[in-house]
C-alpha cells in the first residue's frame, strides 16, 4: 500500500510504538526471507489471476491491534503482500486459505497458536507455510538490542503501485475462497478519498472493529492515519455486545466508526439511548456499509450526525460510492467517488441502461483489483473488457442511476446474500451442508434462505 514510502503520511509511521516494533519484525522477516531463497526480482507481467514471481504473500495471524498492524507495516515494508487471518474463525477456514494463498511465512505468537491448537503448524496447515515467525520474541529480541535496530530504509520500490498489497478472501459458489488481489494502487487510492469524505480530522478518534481479514481495516487503520486521526481497536468481546459496545464507545470517546446497519440496531435495541446529545455524545461520524441501509436505522443515529452510506465490494478496494443520508431522505448508495466509475449495463447484452431503468451495476477505475489468485476462468468472468468503457467488474449487484445520479440498490441477480456484512454464497452452504453423513440433500433456493433438506434413513 505505497502509502508506505517515507515521504508519505502512513509511511511516516507517526506512531512511534507502532514505528518500533514494524522495525523489529522487519528484521526477523528479512532473514527468514533470505533464507527461503525466494525470487526477489521479476520482470513478469502476470495475467490477472496470477500473481508476479517476486510477489510473496505472508499470512498474519494474530489478534487485532497493535502487534497486527506492525506485522502489516513489516510486510509490506520488506515488499510482501499481507493476508490477515481472523483468529476468531475456524482453522479449517485458514488451511483453506493458506492452500490457495502458499504463503512462504506465516506470523504469529506462541500464544495464539496455542490457542488455535497449530502447536505444529507442517501437520496442521500442509507445505505452506514454510517457516513461522513468532511476533513476540521477535519484540524481545529488539529490546534486548535497542541499539541495533533496523533502520526504515524500504526495500520495494516506491514507483511499483501495480504491485500486489494484500489478499482478501471472499465465498466462492464451490465451496472454495477466492482470494482477490488489490494492488498498492488501489488501496492508497481509497485510504486517500475515503477520509475526505466521511469528514475525518487529526482531532478525531475512530474505532477499529472490522477483522483484519475483511477489507473494511483498511480504511479504519490506514484511512485514519492518513488523516493524522487516532485508531482505537475494540475488543472483541465488547463489540459483540450492544450495551458493552455503547459503553466502550462513549468511555473511549470514540468520534467515528464504521459499522453495518445491523451492529447498530443491536446498539439501540431496547430503547437505548445512542444519541448525538446525551446517549453517545462524542460520535460523530458514522460509515455505514455492508448491508442494505434502513430508515429505521437513519431515524435512530443520523441526527446530529454525519452518516455516510457507503457502497463497494473487495474487488474494488473497498469502497466506490457513497452518501449522506439525513431522516426522511430517500436511502441510495449514492454517486460515483472520485476515481471509480459506475454503469448500469443491460445483464445480456452489456448495452448501457438509460436512467431510472434498472440493470446490473459494474465499476472501473483505479479501485479495480488484478482478479482472484489462481482462478481464471472466475476473474474472466467477473472483470471484463468493454469496448469504450474499459476494463470493469460486475459486481451482481441490481441496481439504476436516478436523474441526479444517485445510484439505488435493488438486490441480487445470483444467490449471494450478505450476513452482516459477509458475503456468503448460498451454494457454498449447501456443499458443506452435504458433507454431513446424516443429509442426503440440501436446497437453499426459495427466498434465498434454506427451503428443506431431507436426512438419511
Amino acid at each position: 500500500m505505497y502509502p508506505y514510502r517515507c515521504d508519505e503520511s502512513l509511511g511516516k509511521l507517526e506512531n512511534r510504538e507502532v514505528a518500533r516494533m514494524a522495525n523489529a519484525v522487519r528484521k526477523v522477516l528479512r532473514k527468514a526471507l533470505a533464507s527461503l531463497d525466494l525470487p526477489s526480482t521479476s520482470s513478469d507481467v502476470p495475467e490477472a489471476h496470477q500473481r508476479r514471481a517476486d510477489e510473496h504473500v505472508v499470512t498474519i495471524v494474530l489478534d487485532r491491534g497493535v502487534k497486527s498492524i506492525a506485522a502489516v507495516h513489516a510486510v509490506m515494508l520488506e515488499r510482501c503482500a499481507y493476508n490477515a487471518f481472523d483468529v476468531g474463525e475456524p482453522v479449517e477456514k485458514l488451511r483453506s486459505w493458506v492452500e490457495v494463498s502458499r504463503p512462504p511465512v506465516m506470523i504469529s505468537s506462541a500464544a495464539v497458536l496455542k490457542r488455535l491448537g497449530l502447536t505444529d503448524t507442517a501437520s496442521s496447515l500442509g507445505d505452506f507455510p514454510r517457516m513461522v515467525l513468532d511476533v513476540d520474541l521477535a519484540l524481545k529480541k529488539a529490546e534486548d538490542k535497542k541499539g541495533n535496530m533496523l533502520t526504515c530504509t524500504a526495500k520495494h520500490d516506491p514507483e511499483d503501485l501495480d504491485r500486489l498489497a494484500y489478499l482478501i478472501f471472499t465465498s466462492g459458489s464451490t465451496g472454495k475462497p477466492k482470494a482477490v488481489m488489490i494492488r498498492h494502487k488501489s488501496a492508497l487510492n481509497v485510504v486517500r478519498i475515503w477520509g475526505k469524505y466521511v469528514g475525518l480530522c487529526s482531532q478525531d478518534r475512530f474505532a477499529q472493529v472490522a477483522s483484519m481479514s475483511w477489507d473494511v481495516h483498511v480504511i479504519e487503520v490506514y484511512g485514519t492515519m492518513a488523516a493524522r486521526a487516532t485508531s482505537v481497536t475494540c475488543p472483541d468481546m465488547i463489540k459483540k455486545s450492544g450495551p458493552d459496545m455503547q459503553l466502550w464507545l462513549k468511555n473511549r470517546e470514540i468520534t467515528g466508526m464504521s459499522v453495518v446497519p445491523s451492529h447498530l440496531r443491536t446498539m439501540s435495541g431496547g430503547g437505548a439511548d445512542v444519541s448525538r446529545t446525551s446517549g453517545l455524545p462524542h460520535l460523530r461520524i458514522l460509515d455505514v456499509g455492508g448491508e442494505a441501509l434502513g430508515a429505521d436505522v437513519v431515524s435512530t443515529w443520523a441526527p446530529g450526525r454525519r452518516l455516510f452510506n457507503s457502497y463497494g465490494p473487495s474487488e474494488i478496494s473497498v469502497v466506490c460510492t457513497g452518501a449522506y443520508v439525513n431522516p426522511g431522505d430517500v436511502i441510495t448508495i449514492g454517486a460515483q467517488l472520485p476515481t471509480y466509475k459506475c454503469y448500469i449495463l443491460d445483464p445480456e447484452t452489456l448495452d448501457l441502461k438509460p436512467d431510472g431503468e434498472r440493470g446490473v451495476l459494474f465499476v472501473g477505475g483505479i479501485g479495480l483489483a488484478r482478479g482472484y489468485l489462481e482462478e481464471e476462468e472466475k476473474t474472466k468472468a467477473k472483470f471484463i473488457e468493454l469496448p469504450d468503457i474499459g476494463r470493469v467488474y460486475n459486481t451482481g449487484d441490481l441496481a439504476l442511476r436516478d436523474e441526479f445520479g444517485r445510484i439505488h440498490y435493488h438486490g441480487r441477480v445470483d444467490w449471494q446474500v450478505k450476513v452482516r456484512g459477509i458475503r456468503i454464497e448460498l451454494e457454498a452452504l449447501e456443499q458443506a451442508i452435504m458433507e454431513l453423513s446424516t443429509v442426503k440433500h440440501c436446497e437453499d433456493r426459495a427466498e434465498r434462505v434454506f427451503k428443506r433438506f431431507s436426512t438419511k434413513s
